[in-house]
């Protein structure tokens, strides 16, 4: 009854266990919130596709990253993401549908798992301190 999508697992607040997730990823970012504004020619879990495209076609950037996923008191997850940065500055678009917020905690590293057939992500126990 009470299903669970992907599109809500964007954790409600910032917690200290979510930014302690995130240090354990990339000690060196702090993770944000971004709306998602969907391309119209965007599909659904193809955002590095997507954003390349966008890139391509309008010049800016692929700013690579994760999402940061939560089902509260069971999983917080990291799943391997990518926004658009327009050339004009550093104000990411997550432009990829699938979900209305997305808390993104950005990654260069995360490029090396974006050019491999096989998506990546982190997972641990909700419960984990």
């Amino acid at each position: 009854k009470d299903i669970i999508t992907r599109m809500d697992w964007a954790p409600a607040n910032i917690t200290p266990q979510i930014l302690n997730f995130c240090r354990t990823i990339n000690p060196e970012a702090e993770p944000v919130y971004l709306v998602v504004a969907p391309e119209p020619s965007c599909e659904a879990n193809a955002c590095f596709k997507c954003v390349q495209r966008k890139v391509e076609a309008e010049g800016g950037r692929i700013q690579f990253g994760w999402s940061i996923w939560e089902w509260p008191n069971v999983l917080l997850q990291a799943e391997n993401h990518a926004v658009y940065e327009p050339q004009a500055g550093p104000t990411w678009r997550d432009i990829t549908p699938g979900a209305k917020r997305r808390l993104f905690l950005t990654d260069s590293n995360a490029l090396m798992l974006c050019t491999t057939s096989t998506a990546g992500s982190h997972e641990i126990p909700s419960g984990w301190h």
